[in-house]
C-alpha cells in the first residue's frame, strides 16, 4: 500500500503520479543525516538543490517536477499528517516517503498542495516483544579544495605589476605602487591554516524501542545530532567566539490503542530541541 491524502490505497489502485522509498533506502545514503538531502536520487521527479553547508541549514530546497512560481515552488510535507520540516524526523524513524506529484493526488489538499506534497510516515510499533535497534552514523569532513597562496613578498610584486598595466589608462595608477622594502612589514600569515581545521566529525547515534500486545502497540526513538565544522574556535578578547557547529536531540513516541474491535485510538508525541552556533554569537 501506499499511503495517499489521508488514507492508504493498494498501488494497483493508485490512479495519481506518486513516487515512494522507504526509510531503509534513505539510510543507505552515507554521509547524509538529514532526512531531505538524502532524498537527493531516490525518487523520480523530485529535484533538491543546496545553497549552504553550514551545519544546522543543510535542508535542501526541493522541487517537484518544475518550478512553478516564481514566489513559492517548495512543496507540503506533512509528517504523520502534521506539517513539519523533514528536518524534525531521524532517518532511523521513517518508514516511508511518498511524494504525490500531480493534481490529481494532491487535490485533497487545496492550494498548499499545487507544487506537490510530501507525505512522511513514521515507524510504528508491532505486535510481539520489544525490540530495541541502535545505530551510529559517523562522518569525517576534510576540505576538498583550497585556493593557493602567495608570500607578502610576491602579492606585493604583483599589486604594483598590476597598477603598472593601469597607468596607460588611469594615471593615478601611480599612487598605487608601494616601494618593495615595504613586503617586510607584512608579515606571511597562513590564513587558511589559521580559520580551518584540518578535519571536523559529525555523529548521529539513535535508539528505537517497539513492541506490543493486542492491545496496545508502541514506538519510541531518540537521536542525537553533532554537525561539526571546519572553522576553528577563537578568542577575540571581547569574548569567546565559537566557531560554527550544530547540536541536536529528538524523541518521539507513536501508540496504538485499540479500543475496540473497531475503534483505534493513535497517539502522535515528539519534541525536539537544537542549539546552533556561529562565529558571530558569543
Amino acid at each position: 500500500v501506499v499511503v495517499v491524502g489521508y488514507g492508504q490505497q493498494k498501488k494497483a489502485s493508485v490512479v495519481g503520479a506518486i513516487a515512494q522509498t522507504t526509510g531503509e533506502t534513505l539510510q543507505r545514503a552515507g554521509g547524509v543525516s538529514n532526512v531531505g538531502a538524502a532524498l537527493t536520487g531516490n525518487l523520480p521527479g523530485v529535484v533538491t538543490s543546496a545553497s549552504t553547508g553550514m551545519p544546522g541549514d543543510e535542508d535542501p530546497k526541493i522541487v517537484i517536477r518544475s518550478v512553478s512560481s516564481w514566489n513559492n515552488s517548495e512543496p507540503l510535507i506533512l509528517v504523520d499528517g502534521i506539517e513539519r520540516p523533514m528536518s524534525s524526523v531521524d532517518m532511523s524513524s521513517v518508514q516511508s516517503i511518498s511524494v504525490l506529484k500531480d493534481a490529481s493526488a494532491t487535490a485533497v489538499y487545496g492550494v498548499k498542495g499545487a507544487n506537490g506534497v510530501i507525505l512522511v510516515t513514521t515507524k510504528r510499533g508491532n505486535e510481539g516483544r520489544a525490540k530495541i535497534d541502535v545505530s551510529m552514523n559517523m562522518t569525517a569532513k576534510v576540505v576538498s579544495a583550497l585556493p593557493g597562496r602567495m608570500e607578502s613578498a610576491d602579492a606585493l610584486y604583483v599589486r604594483n605589476q598590476a597598477a603598472e598595466y593601469e597607468v596607460g589608462l588611469n594615471a593615478a595608477s601611480w599612487n598605487k605602487i608601494l616601494p618593495m622594502e615595504g613586503a617586510e612589514r607584512y608579515p606571511n600569515v597562513d590564513w587558511q591554516k589559521e580559520l580551518f581545521k584540518d578535519y571536523a566529525m559529525s555523529y548521529n547515534p539513535s535508539i528505537n524501542l517497539s513492541g506490543g500486545t493486542r492491545h496496545v502497540k508502541y514506538f519510541a526513538a531518540v537521536d542525537f545530532l553533532h554537525e561539526g565544522d571546519l572553522f576553528r574556535e577563537w578568542d577575540n578578547n571581547r569574548g569567546y567566539q565559537a566557531g560554527y557547529g550544530f547540536n541536536r536531540i529528538n524523541a518521539r513516541s507513536n501508540l496504538d490503542f485499540k479500543i475496540t474491535k473497531t475503534t483505534v485510538l493513535k497517539a502522535n508525541i515528539f519534541g525536539s530541541y537544537g542549539v546552533k552556533k556561529s562565529p558571530w554569537g558569543v
